[in-house]
């Protein structure tokens, strides 16, 4: 509770943050279902107890009791709590200013914990104590980052302490190096969030142009979906940036697109905010005419030919913002989507019946959409020449939708206007859609066949597997290539319990794994503080038969000492120590496999932590070079208990439990790693467990992704790969009726999947096998 407590208060960036984390502490610590009377009598400790009585005055404000302390005992005052706390800490928190300045005159280490006692003044609001600490010159450095990669400038800015900003800028620009300087306005948080975005979500437009002006802050920067501080002023009708950023960004910052493949315009369509379409607008023309020179009608054509390739442009479905407008299915205020529209046909001059890449035209997107809401915009479009009788790639027309949706007004609305305007069309009310073949794409491209049953059979999909396997081994030789080539310098590997299946260690999830083999047993704090001996006898059955296989020459670094790395761990270790491109192996395996194979240590990120390292729960000792012994007491059927006299309690793995954040090397090192991503390998992960499993959307859009897997998985799925699904688990049925993820079938399928993707689905180790083989043939 402690650190649940603690993440979701200093996440939301809570004004009083800091002292309600250590009321959960006190609540934690305190609270018992059922008490009896004289119990309720006994009032809970108000501070917690590990607290010396330093802590308790420095949070008090006690300056005289504090003094007195730290006279006596003038070690003291660096002392730490189980979460690396100072009395700075915990006087900061309170705003306990007459004890700050004690402490810091009598030079406490400002710097002791990452995020500092300067962050929690600038998150807390607290300008008397930051004016205290730049006046008496104890500022950490600028740079030092919190759990979550906030600065303190950051967290000012999060919480819209604008003089505290301001000051915190000031005094950093007098005292770093230029340098130093520009990276601590850029730092982005764990979400890819800099100081200019957070400042443009909280739509503080002195903000903005203070880091611009005078931080020289990066107008380009983006979130981990890509968006910048465009699209996020787009998404929120925040006008006033929108004008103020491109004028500076100009037309690069506008064409700027996002992981879903949108604009800043696209993103506005998509929420209705018309004031912000209706400003790129007026933007667009005052840059246009500048950048062109325009002097006078003679150019208008060319101006508004240059306005429509940017405000028509389509996104990665193919829809227009004109289409996205349309799109008002979930749309708060309908109103909001017609004036959006009229925009961008009256001042954008957008075409009435413009198509998107499935011949859809917005009247089709209106005619799916339930008729309680776009019945207005319906009407609007025809009253302006959107022609009704445009057929879309599958062969139907607006009236075609309306009809096959039930949407009945529209449906008539249509027709009537067909009599009207005397149509000579003929229709056919019964025609059925016409599919085209689409042999490498598995999704619509038209959001006008949103309307289509799911249940269509593959064959109407037309997919077909010989020109997937042979676009799948063009692609994957190509990937071959660029290694060979070195065209790919920063290659990341996503890892998972495949890659270790064939070394002895069972997936978690499969007939033979842990969790289904002890159905008690969980990664929880809950089992393992009510349930130590369910906890430890799962770990006992699961990994201590690899160690008590292990004999005397093996080398013993506890886990998983008795067996070998396979051929998935040495494809790894090569990209490497032989084609020095990989930038780094995000693995889900709390084995130290990987490690043996010699890839060093620095190019490894266990996610989930690792059986290497051992912690005690209350006091927090840290076993790190103690693992054998451990290991020892697991396996003849004892409990690991902290060595410490005074605690005694169950120590628990370095390994993160149910409901826990992963760690901090993971939270710090993947937006940056990502960033730089030039491709993305994924070997033996189901990809079913997050954050970890998002990791492979946040490549940019144009980076290969190479699946190594028994069966596809996220992104990676098509309609073929369902149905093959379906047939393999009734193949693997085992005699109590539970399917199987062990690889029986010694098929390797290889196939291209969507524009950029391939997939190499069997066994891991004979996909490298096949990759190797590939490799070396040309």
């Amino acid at each position: 509770m402690i650190n649940i407590l603690k993440d979701i208060l200093y996440k939301s960036y809570s004004y009083l943050a800091f002292p309600f984390f250590y009321l959960g502490w006190a609540i934690k610590n305190s609270y018992q279902p059922n008490k009896t009377i004289k119990e309720e009598e006994s009032k809970p400790p108000k501070y917690p107890k590990e607290w010396s009585d330093l802590f308790i005055h420095s949070y008090n404000n006690e300056h005289e009791k504090v003094l007195e302390i730290i006279q006596k005992e003038p070690n003291s005052i660096n002392s730490v709590d189980s979460l690396n706390w100072t009395p700075l800490h915990v006087a900061v928190s309170n705003k306990s200013i007459e004890v700050v300045t004690l402490l810091l005159e009598r030079n406490i280490e400002i710097s002791i914990k990452r995020y500092t006692a300067f962050h929690i003044a600038a998150c807390n609001g607290d300008l008397n104590i930051i004016e205290k600490m730049i006046t008496m010159n104890r500022v950490p450095n600028g740079n030092i980052l919190s759990n979550d990669m906030e600065t303190s400038l950051f967290l000012s800015i999060t919480n819209n302490h604008f003089e505290i900003s301001e000051k915190i800028m000031d005094y950093y620009q007098s005292s770093m190096n230029s340098n130093e300087f520009k990276k601590m306005i850029d730092q982005f948080n764990v979400h890819g969030v800099s100081p200019l975005i957070m400042s443009v979500l909280r739509k503080n437009l002195k903000m903005i142009k203070k880091l611009i002006e005078e931080g020289d802050a990066d107008i380009n920067s983006f979130k981990k979906d890509n968006s910048t501080s465009l699209h996020c002023a787009a998404i929120i009708d925040f006008t006033e940036a929108i004008e103020y950023l491109l004028d500076i960004g100009g037309i690069e910052l506008m064409n700027s697109i996002n992981r879903y493949g949108n604009s800043p315009i696209h993103e506005a369509a998509i929420k209705g905010n018309f004031k912000s379409i209706q400003t790129f607008i007026n933007q667009l023309k005052k840059i246009i005419i500048k950048n062109n020179c325009s002097d006078g009608d003679s150019d208008k054509d060319k101006l508004n030919l240059l306005l429509l390739e940017i405000i028509d442009k389509k996104d990665k479905d193919g829809s227009t913002p004109l289409h996205l407008c349309c799109n008002c299915v979930n749309s708060d205020n309908i109103e909001n989507n017609l004036k959006s529209c009229k925009v961008l046909i009256e001042e954008g001059g957008v075409q009435v019946n413009g198509i998107d890449s499935g011949n859809a035209t917005a009247l089709h997107i209106l005619a799916c959409v339930g008729e309680d809401k776009s019945l207005p915009l319906v009407k609007y479009f025809l009253s302006i020449g959107s022609d009704p009788t445009i057929e879309n790639k599958y062969g139907w027309t607006p009236i075609h939708q309306a009809y096959n949706n039930k949407n009945i007004q529209i449906y008539q609305l249509l027709l009537d206007h067909l009599k009207l305007t005397n149509s000579t069309y003929k229709l056919d009310i019964e025609k059925k859609r016409v599919f085209q073949s689409s042999s490498t794409s598995t999704s619509s491209s038209s959001s006008s066949s949103s309307s289509s049953s799911s249940s269509s059979s593959s064959s109407s999909l037309l997919l077909n597997k010989e020109e997937l396997k042979l676009k799948g081994i063009e692609r994957l030789k190509n990937v071959i290539n660029g290694i060979k080539k070195g065209e790919f310098k920063n290659v990341i590997v996503l890892s998972g319990a495949g890659i270790s299946a064939n070394a002895g260690i069972p997936p978690y999830r499969t007939k033979d794994g842990l969790l289904a083999k002890n159905k008690q047993f969980s990664f929880s704090m809950e089992i393992l503080e009510k349930h130590p001996d369910v906890f430890y006898q799962a770990i006992r059955d699961h990994f201590y038969p690899i160690i008590k296989a292990s004999n005397d020459n093996d080398r013993d670094d506890g886990i998983s000492a008795g067996i070998k790395s396979t051929k998935s761990h040495y494809f790894i270790n090569d990209l490497n120590e032989k084609y020095g491109c990989l930038l780094r192996n995000y693995t889900q395996n709390v084995d130290p496999l990987q490690e043996r194979t010699g890839t060093p240590t620095d190019k490894i990120i266990h996610a989930h932590g690792s059986f290497d390292q051992w912690y005690c729960t209350v006091c927090q000792k840290q076993y790190t070079d103690k693992s054998d012994r451990i290991w020892r007491e697991i396996g003849r059927g004892g409990l690991p208990f902290c060595t410490e006299p005074e605690c005694r309690h169950v120590i628990r793995p370095n390994v993160v439990f149910f409901g826990e954040p992963l760690s901090q090397d993971f939270r710090v090192n993947t937006i940056t790693d990502f960033r730089k991503a030039d491709l993305l390998i994924v070997m033996g992960t189901s990809l079913i467990v997050y954050p970890f499993a998002s990791l492979v959307n946040d490549v940019a859009s144009d980076v290969p992704r190479l699946l190594f897997n028994f069966e596809s998985t996220g992104p990676f799925v098509n309609t073929m790969d369902l149905e093959r699904k379906e047939k393999l688990k009734q193949q693997q049925e085992n005699e109590s009726g539970e399917s199987s993820n062990d690889n029986d079938n010694n098929e390797l399928i290889v196939e291209a999947r969507g524009n950029r993707d391939i997939v190499i689905l069997g066994d891991c180790d004979k996909g490298v096998d096949y990759f190797n083989t590939l490799f070396n043939s040309f």
